[in-house]
């Protein structure tokens, strides 16, 4: 039996109900008055991924604001949504802030929310970044046997079964559920040595096998609807975006090949491509790459504010 919301519901947790009476949820990391980001989170993923920015955010001056996606964590299920629709709630919590721009970034399965905010009102963005993200099977096919070969076969099998596809989710989904520290266990076999060093340490390992557990206990039917929004078509043409994006891709990522940055850099024609040697698919939990990316960021809201 999967919890309801208020079972769910952590200290800090917000929650607002839409228009269409479905309940958002986020939270808030960083400098609180500081200037918007938000963090698109992997699958399993949800709003706490925020949190591994927190410190480094205060340093620099950002806001960052984790959301939790339709159906993931506290935010109400949207039957049939698409990735146009993920970023439209983004888009609306903006206004509901107060917040006439901001930036985004995604990450893994986030990073295709990122690019679809880009696609849809670039007009609204200072900055986007896609990080470790993978590209659009329906423009790239042998993307899903790329990621059947790194241990990830749910966008082959949705291609070929809805009912395999399901069943497959529901059996690692209840797997997880049940015995955690085998659902860690197996990450830490799929991921490269770069990754297996950043979560070495304790704090890392907390924060990252506490966000997991919390987008597990979403009901399954949601994990499958963002799973679904991004195993076909996206939509939008990715060779129709005009925002400058930014791509970062890990060299030595064993989850998503580096061969997908590649190809949403060649589709996306302002995009650009950072390609880390040395890191690997979690690159959101390492304190260097978060210097990195918030001196980038500053570095960019300097020169616009230069006369």
């Amino acid at each position: 039996m999967v919890p309801d919301h208020d079972d769910l519901r952590l200290p800090g947790d917000r929650i607002v109900h839409m228009p269409d009476g479905r309940q958002l949820a986020w939270r808030e990391y960083g400098a609180l008055s500081g200037r918007p980001l938000y963090f698109c989170h992997g699958i399993p993923g949800c709003r706490l991924e925020g949190r591994y920015l927190d410190t480094e955010a205060r340093r620099a001056g950002w806001r960052i604001i984790a959301v939790d996606r339709s159906g993931i964590g506290l935010s109400g299920r949207q039957p049939g949504k698409t990735l146009e629709d993920d970023a439209a709630d983004l888009a609306w919590l903006a206004t509901h802030l107060g917040l006439e721009q901001f930036a985004v970034m995604g990450w893994s399965s986030g990073a295709p929310v990122a690019l679809a905010c880009a696609w849809a009102f670039p007009d609204r963005l200072t900055a986007c970044f896609a990080v470790s993200g993978y590209t659009d099977f329906s423009v790239y096919p042998d993307g899903r046997d790329l990621l059947l070969e790194t241990g990830w076969p749910l966008p082959k099998l949705a291609h070929w079964s809805k009912p395999l596809f399901y069943a497959v989710l529901a059996l690692g989904v209840w797997l997880a559920r049940v015995n955690p520290g085998w659902y860690f266990r197996s990450v830490l076999d799929a991921c490269g040595e770069a990754d297996q060093r950043v979560l070495s340490a304790p704090d890392h390992q907390l924060a990252f096998l506490h966000d997991q557990i919390e987008a597990l206990r979403s009901p399954l039917a949601g994990i499958a609807d963002n799973l679904r929004t991004q195993h076909g078509f996206w939509g939008f043409p990715l060779a129709g975006i005009r925002f400058p994006v930014d791509l970062v891709q890990g060299l030595e990522d064993r989850l998503v090949p580096p061969v997908m940055a590649d190809h949403l850099h060649w589709m996306i024609p302002r995009s650009r491509l950072h390609r880390l040697p040395h890191y690997g698919h979690l690159l959101p939990l390492d304190e260097a790459f978060q210097r990195t990316v918030f001196d980038t960021l500053n570095g960019r809201v300097a020169r616009s504010m230069r006369p």
